[in-house]
């Protein structure tokens, strides 16, 4: 076991006046579970039939629903994941109270090495925490990270699909616009190969709850040189439903 993952939260003998019990309904979600930021891949996949809407009012906070995906046999519980740390842990709160335990996010970040290409697999082994969010479910230290299992499953699921990825810290903040030079060159003398909105929120709420958690990151614009990259014309290295089969990949394997 990594000494570094939480195992319980500081205070998670404290109940909190509302619980995700208290305030989502009864569900009996599977233990496998994909949180996917990819609105365009979620709709083709219902649209083809091979997502099936399980459940459509769960949510009070986002209209998403839950839906239900059968890969090698296994039953996964599949869900959009939204932009930032503070909605995306209400989120995955909700999806642990309906009984997600093995879990695997896929979302998309801007990349801090310019030798990282578009369309890359970047797997968080821990992230700098510059989000309020995670301050709620873990002590302040300096990183939150993954579960060991579920980064190991995830790397099992790349090299079976034969898909090559970056490991390493990335940087989780809250404020898109406020990416500066500064903050950057710093990020990157730590080591950061990447920046997200949620990685650092994710990992904390993960291990308060005492589920597997884990994360895999598609490389989209770059912010690592001297001006912004959108990158929108390049050609991406995978698509963004290989990475959703990935992560169902890797999820039954946790």
């Amino acid at each position: 076991m990594n000494e570094k993952y939480p195992i319980t939260g500081f205070s998670r003998e404290k109940r909190a006046l509302v619980e995700p019990v208290d305030f989502y309904g009864k569900a009996r979600f599977s233990k496998y579970c994909v949180l996917c930021a990819f609105d365009k891949v979620l709709k083709k996949l219902e649209g083809s039939g091979k997502l099936r809407v399980s459940d459509d009012r769960y949510f009070r906070i986002i209209k998403s629903p839950v839906y239900e995906f059968v890969h090698g046999g296994r039953r996964i519980t599949v869900g959009a994941l939204p932009v930032g740390a503070p909605l995306a842990a209400i989120v995955l709160e909700g999806y642990i109270a309906g009984g997600a335990a093995s879990i695997v996010a896929c979302g998309t970040a801007g990349v801090l090495d310019e030798s990282v290409p578009k369309g890359a697999v970047i797997l968080p082994d821990s992230a700098v925490r510059d989000e309020g969010t995670s301050y709620h479910y873990l002590e302040p230290q300096a990183e939150a990270v993954p579960h060991p299992d579920s980064l190991a499953a995830i790397k099992r699921a790349c090299e079976k699909r034969r898909t090559g990825y970056t490991e390493g810290r990335v940087w989780t903040t809250d404020a898109f616009f406020r990416e500066t030079a500064g903050k950057i060159k710093e990020r990157k003398r730590q080591g950061c190969v990447a920046v997200d909105m949620e990685a650092s929120a994710l990992f904390a709420v993960a291990g308060f709850r005492g589920v597997k958690l884990g994360q895999i990151l598609y490389g989209m614009d770059s912010v690592a040189g001297e001006a912004w990259r959108p990158r929108k014309k390049e050609k991406p290295l995978i698509s963004q439903e290989d990475l959703f089969m990935l992560a169902a990949e890797a999820c039954i394997d946790i």
